[in-house]
């Protein structure tokens, strides 16, 4: 059993789904808030979750809404909700939790497609993708740059950097291939590139271009955390 140790409390986690299993992706943990503290406003971009109190008193706040709870009772927090935890009693707030990812559209393409994927890409820059220590750069549907990580490797760097920057390396430019078909391919280094569409309703809002990686071993890591990536910018 892994302990996450927080401000607030810990994490007791129980189970968590293996990425390569796609029939059980639920988490389940124990959450403890210790008296007197609070588990900070966050939101819940690509999950929902059940909760069940197992001892203690508290206020979950959902979507500004109040909610005291007590031993026996639970609280339902659904994708795309904002939520936070106080502890108002005397002994740790120790509660089950279960997670089940789900998709969340909270953003009109239709109307506002660039501005869509800018917000979503905010959301999810500093949680997300920053952690995973990735060099990638998201554009729009023009090729104009959203996102571009700074984990980018230091032969990278001396080769291939302009001012600090990858916006004319050879290996993130519009290649002659469909723009709605992903692929990978190599740069004039021998380095593999990962290029992703990202489509949403049969239209190409946008691109994921990255990787940069040259070992087969380490490729199979990269490719994990690119396609994370991109189902987070689709949800």
């Amino acid at each position: 059993m892994k302990i996450q140790r927080t401000d607030w409390g810990y994490i007791e986690w129980r189970h968590i789904h293996d990425e390569n299993d796609k029939k059980q992706l639920m988490d389940i943990r124990i959450s403890v808030v210790l008296p007197g503290k609070s588990q900070p406003k966050h939101t819940h971009y690509s999950e929902e979750q059940m909760l069940y109190v197992m001892s203690g008193e508290g206020i979950h706040i959902i979507n500004g809404k109040k909610h005291h709870k007590k031993a026996g009772e639970f609280v339902y927090i659904d994708g795309g909700a904002t939520h936070e935890t106080h502890n108002i009693g005397d002994e740790p707030l120790r509660e089950l939790l279960v997670s089940n990812p789900v998709v969340v559209n909270n953003y009109d393409y239709e109307d506002k497609k660039i501005d869509g994927l800018n917000r979503i890409i905010e959301a999810i820059q500093s949680q997300f993708i920053e952690p995973l220590n990735i060099p990638i750069t998201i554009y729009d549907s023009s090729w104009k740059i959203l996102l571009q990580t700074k984990c980018f490797n230091n032969y990278c760097i001396k080769t291939c950097a302009l001012n600090g920057r990858f916006a004319y390396c050879d290996c993130l430019t519009p290649q002659n291939t469909a723009e709605d078909e992903q692929y990978t391919f190599k740069c004039s280094h021998g380095l593999t590139i990962y290029h992703i569409p990202i489509i949403y309703e049969d239209e190409v809002i946008g691109y994921i271009r990255g990787g940069i990686f040259y070992s087969h071993l380490m490729g199979k890591k990269v490719t994990r955390r690119i396609y994370m990536i991109h189902q987070l910018v689709l949800q």
